[in-house]
């Protein structure tokens, strides 16, 4: 079992920021390293990700940190994104949560080929998953996201961007939100935009007002249980 406390971000209910608010780091740092295996990990309150991972650009020859392992990972009540991965794909999570952070729960920068199963993703101050390719060679497609809960995030619960494509989506439940959880007017249960030959089936979506499912392109939204009030 592994804690990290930044001691930087204010905890839920807090106004009043660690002795660390506003420093440059991250509570973890996978840097260039393949295959590493997280169990029962819990990275809280860094001024900036819970957990960043970085590699060299895929174009390049680069994913040097491919293939990990997370379960029971936890990252909550960070400044920035609960995980924030660059130029790494074939990445597992499963049985996590990524809570309560300024920005997104997990953010995925051309890092394709995610599985995310069984975890959650709320309170986040932007999105619940976030996929995009920010550079011409770079992909963030291929996502499997199946089985989790999203609720409470101000921006969409999972975005996806920029020609990242070939992403399946199912049996996913979307609440919506709820108390002092505000939402954009804009945001999505799943926001493709410029993504196609998705699969987005299965899924569930509830409570407060947002639109259910947004694709600008070719997909197939089959099977959807849209509820949004």
């Amino acid at each position: 079992d592994l804690t990290v406390d930044g001691d930087g971000y204010p905890t839920f209910g807090s106004n009043i920021g660690g002795p660390n608010r506003g420093l440059s780091f991250v509570d973890i740092f996978i840097n260039r390293a393949t295959s590493t295996m997280l169990t029962r990990v819990l990275a809280s309150r860094s001024p900036q990700h819970g957990i960043l991972i970085f590699s060299d650009p895929i174009a390049s020859n680069g994913n040097q940190s491919c293939c990990a392992k997370f379960d029971h990972v936890f990252a909550d009540f960070n400044g920035s994104d609960g995980i924030l991965a660059n130029n790494t794909a074939d990445i597992f999570i499963s049985m996590s949560e990524f809570e309560n952070n300024v920005q997104t729960g997990v953010e995925l920068f051309d890092s394709p080929a995610w599985r995310i199963e069984h975890s959650d993703m709320g309170g986040n101050g932007n999105d619940g998953i976030r996929a995009v390719q920010t550079v011409q060679n770079g992909f963030a497609g291929l996502q499997i996201i199946i089985g989790n809960q999203f609720g409470n995030n101000f921006g969409d619960d999972i975005e996806i961007l920029n020609g990242s494509s070939n992403n399946l989506i199912s049996s996913n439940a979307f609440i919506g939100n709820s108390g002092n959880f505000l939402r954009k007017p804009s945001a999505y249960g799943v926001f493709l935009g410029s993504s196609a030959n998705n699969s987005v089936t299965g899924n569930a979506f509830s409570g407060s007002p947002y639109g259910c499912v947004y694709s600008t392109n070719n997909s197939n939204l089959l099977f959807n249980l849209c509820n949004a009030q």
